[in-house]
C-alpha cells in the first residue's frame, strides 16, 4: 500500500465523518503522515463535528440527501 509523504499533497474527504466509523478514520489519520488541513470531514448534524474539530481537521455542515 502506498502512503503519502507529508509535502505530498493529498486531500480526504470523509462523508459522515462524524459518525462511528468516520469519528474513528479521523481519529487513526496520523498528522505525521497527512497534513490534518488537508482532511475535510462532512456531517448533517453540527454538534457532532465538534468532536472531529479537535483532531484538526475541515468541517462542513451539510446532509448529502438532500
Amino acid at each position: 500500500m502506498n502512503v503519502p509523504i507529508k509535502n505530498q499533497k493529498c486531500k480526504i474527504l470523509i462523508p459522515g465523518g462524524a459518525g462511528f466509523v468516520g469519528r474513528n478514520l479521523v481519529r487513526v489519520r496520523h498528522p505525521k503522515i497527512y497534513d490534518m488541513n488537508d482532511v475535510t470531514v462532512l456531517d448533517k448534524d453540527k454538534t457532532n463535528l465538534t468532536f472531529v474539530k479537535r483532531y484538526g481537521v475541515q468541517t462542513q455542515c451539510v446532509d448529502l440527501a438532500e
